[in-house]
C-alpha cells in the first residue's frame, strides 16, 4: 500500500518537474553551461546583475558569431538572444506588431511597483497614446529654450558643488552627483517642479530607485510559485521591496501635489507656449473627455523619472570613467570647448559645434549603453532573416551592450575610437542599438546628447575629476549600467592639473 502511494507521489513528481523543464529551440545554439532538465539556472546563478553575466553573454555570442543563441530558464519560455542589425530590425521593426513587451500576468506583477502602467511597461494603443503626448516635450523648441535654461541653471549648482568638494578636498561620488542632476532636470523640465536635490544632504529616492531596480530583476530570475510566496507573505526580500516603493511613492506624490500647487500660476518660461509632460496629459484627457487621475500621473511621472534621470546620469558617470582613463581625449575635449566658448555663449546651438566631444559621448554610449538589455514576446509564430525560427511566446532579447561589443558590428569593439564616428557618423539605430530602434527609438536621443554637452561645457574647463585609484570597477547592472560602488573622484581645479 505504501510503496503504491510512494510510486504515485514520486511519478506526479516527475511529471511535474518534467512539465517545468527548461524549454528550448531547437536547432538553436545553448548558452554555455546548460543542463538537461535545468537548463542554465545553474550557469547565470549568481551572476545576474554583475559585470560577470555580461560577459557570459557575450562569450556566448562570441562562440556562435552572428548568430542567435538561447537561454533556458525553468518553467519560463524560450529566450531566444539575437546579435545581428538584421534581426533587430526585424523584430522592432519589420515585424513591429508581432513583438510586444513581456505582458503576462506574472511579468506585470515583477515590475508593477516601479512602471505601474506607464510608457515602459504598455503595448499598443495605449503605449501609442502615452508616446504621442510625451512627443510634445522633445518638439524642437522645448529642446532649444525649456531644456537649454533647465540645464545652464542646474549646471550652476552642480558647479557650486563642484567647487566646495575642491576647497574641502573631499572625496564626491560622481555617479550619485550626476543622478542628482538629472533628477533635478527632468523634475523642472517634465513636472514643473524644483526637486533641488542636488542641495540635500542625502538622496533617498536614488538609494530606493536603484535598489528597487535590482529587486525586480532577482524578482524575474525565481521560479513562480517562490515569487508568489514571497511577495504574499512578505518574505526573502520583498519587505524590503516594498519600503523602496513606499519612498518613491512618497516622492512622486511630492511632486503631483507641488505641481497641482502650481497649476495656476503663471509660466516663468519664456516661450509661453511651453507645458510640462503633466501638464501635456492633462490637456489630452481633458480633450478625450478622460478624468486624469492620480494613478495615470503617478505612472506618468514614475516612468519619465526613469527616462530622464537614470539613463543621462549613466551617460555622464561613464563620460567621466573614460576621461580619466583618456586624459589625451579629455585635453581635445576641453580645447575643444574653450574655442567654442571664446566665440559663443553656451547654447543650444553653440554645443553643436562640439564634434570631438560628440563622437567621444557616442563611444561612450556604445561601450557602455545606460540600459544593457531589453526584450519583447512573440506573439505568434515567426522566422528570423537568417532563419531561425521564433516559437509563439518566445522571449526575444536584443542587448545594445552585446552589439557595442560584437566585432561583427564595430571594428576593434573593445577601444574607445571617436575618429570612427567621422566614417560612419549615422550607423543605422539598428547597430547603434542604445537609443532603441524603429518605431520605440528613444524621443530623448537629442535631450541626452544636449544635456551631456553642456554639463561637460561648464565642468570641464573649470575642473579635473581625478577617479580614485585603486576601487572597484564591478558593476550593477539590472535595468541601467550602474558602478555598483559608485565612482569616487577628487576634484582639481584645471589650472592645476597636468596630465
Amino acid at each position: 500500500m505504501w510503496l503504491t502511494i510512494v510510486g504515485v507521489v514520486l511519478v506526479l513528481v516527475c511529471a511535474w518537474v518534467y512539465s517545468k523543464r527548461a524549454p528550448k529551440i531547437p536547432g538553436v545554439a545553448l548558452a554555455p553551461g546548460y543542463v538537461p532538465f535545468f537548463g542554465h539556472i545553474f550557469a547565470i546563478n549568481g551572476l545576474v546583475g554583475k559585470r560577470a553575466f555580461l560577459d557570459y553573454n557575450l562569450k556566448a555570442a562570441l562562440d556562435n558569431p552572428a548568430k542567435p543563441f538561447q537561454l533556458c530558464i525553468p518553467d519560463k519560455p524560450p529566450i531566444l538572444r539575437i546579435t545581428t542589425p538584421e534581426a533587430v530590425q526585424h523584430i522592432l521593426k519589420d515585424k513591429f506588431e508581432n513583438y510586444i513587451k513581456i505582458d503576462t500576468p506574472i511579468t506585470k506583477m515583477i515590475g508593477v511597483e516601479l512602471f505601474g502602467e506607464g510608457i515602459f511597461a504598455v503595448d499598443g494603443e495605449k503605449w501609442r497614446y502615452e508616446r504621442k503626448v510625451a512627443s510634445y516635450m522633445f518638439a524642437t523648441n522645448v529642446l532649444n529654450r525649456t531644456m537649454e535654461r533647465t540645464f545652464l541653471d542646474h549646471g550652476e549648482v552642480l558647479v557650486r558643488v563642484l567647487t566646495d568638494a575642491c576647497k574641502s578636498k573631499q572625496t564626491i561620488d560622481m555617479q550619485d552627483l550626476m543622478k542628482r542632476y538629472t533628477m533635478d532636470s527632468i523634475a523642472k523640465i517634465g513636472f514643473g517642479v524644483d526637486f533641488r536635490s542636488l542641495e540635500k544632504p542625502k538622496d533617498e529616492f536614488s538609494i530606493a530607485f536603484d535598489r528597487i531596480q535590482e529587486l525586480i530583476i532577482r524578482r524575474a530570475f525565481k521560479p513562480v510559485l517562490l515569487m508568489r510566496l514571497d511577495v504574499m507573505f512578505q518574505t526573502g526580500f520583498e519587505k524590503e521591496f516594498t519600503r523602496c516603493a513606499e519612498v518613491l511613492d512618497g516622492l512622486v506624490e511630492d511632486i503631483i501635489r507641488k505641481r497641482k500647487e502650481s497649476a495656476s500660476e503663471i509660466s516663468e518660461h519664456a516661450d509661453e507656449s511651453w507645458q510640462d509632460l503633466l501638464s501635456h496629459f492633462m490637456d489630452f484627457s481633458k480633450k478625450k473627455n478622460e478624468s486624469f487621475d492620480i494613478k495615470q500621473a503617478r505612472d506618468v511621472v514614475m516612468n519619465f523619472l526613469i527616462a530622464g534621470r537614470d539613463t543621462t546620469a549613466c551617460l555622464l558617470t561613464w563620460t567621466f570613467y573614460e576621461l580619466a582613463r583618456h586624459p589625451e581625449m579629455e585635453k581635445r575635449i576641453v580645447e575643444e570647448i574653450k574655442e567654442m566658448l571664446a566665440n559663443n555663449p553656451l547654447s543650444h546651438q553653440s554645443v553643436k559645434d562640439l564634434k570631438f566631444t560628440h563622437n567621444f559621448l557616442s563611444e561612450v554610449l556604445r561601450l557602455h549603453p545606460p540600459v544593457p538589455f531589453d526584450s519583447k514576446r512573440a506573439m505568434s509564430e515567426d522566422v528570423l532573416p537568417d532563419g531561425t525560427p521564433v516559437p509563439v511566446g518566445t522571449i526575444v532579447h536584443y542587448s545594445p551592450y552585446l552589439f557595442g561589443h560584437a566585432p561583427w558590428n564595430w571594428e576593434n569593439p573593445e577601444e574607445l575610437i571617436p575618429e570612427r564616428w567621422d566614417k560612419d557618423p549615422n550607423p543605422t539605430d539598428f547597430k547603434f542599438l542604445t537609443f532603441n530602434a524603429g518605431p520605440r527609438l528613444c524621443l530623448g536621443k537629442r535631450m541626452a546628447f544636449l544635456e551631456a554637452k553642456m554639463v561637460l561645457s561648464m565642468v570641464l574647463p573649470e575642473f579635473h575629476v581625478s577617479i580614485v585609484p585603486n576601487q572597484s570597477d564591478e558593476l550593477n547592472a539590472f535595468i541601467i549600467l550602474w558602478l555598483r560602488d559608485g565612482l569616487q573622484a577628487k576634484i582639481i581645479p584645471r589650472a592645476e592639473w597636468s596630465a
